[in-house]
């Protein structure tokens, strides 16, 4: 992630888990390093994507 720039907007896109697809047992990103990355992407004026995949099925586990 970049550092704060208040002339042009931003986007960050981050998975919550180590990888963008499902992937069995995959570590997920802790609820404060979560809640880190969206304080200081909104604090730094930027847009942040949070990727969530589905599981195998399709849904949300």
């Amino acid at each position: 992630m970049g550092a704060m720039n208040m002339d042009y907007p931003w986007e960050s896109c981050i998975t919550i888990c180590k990888q963008w697809a499902w992937k069995p047992n995959d570590q997920m990103k802790s609820l404060k390093e979560c809640l880190q990355t969206l304080a200081s992407t909104a604090g730094g004026n930027g847009n942040l994507l949070f990727n969530v995949g589905l599981c195998q099925m399709g849904g949300w586990k």
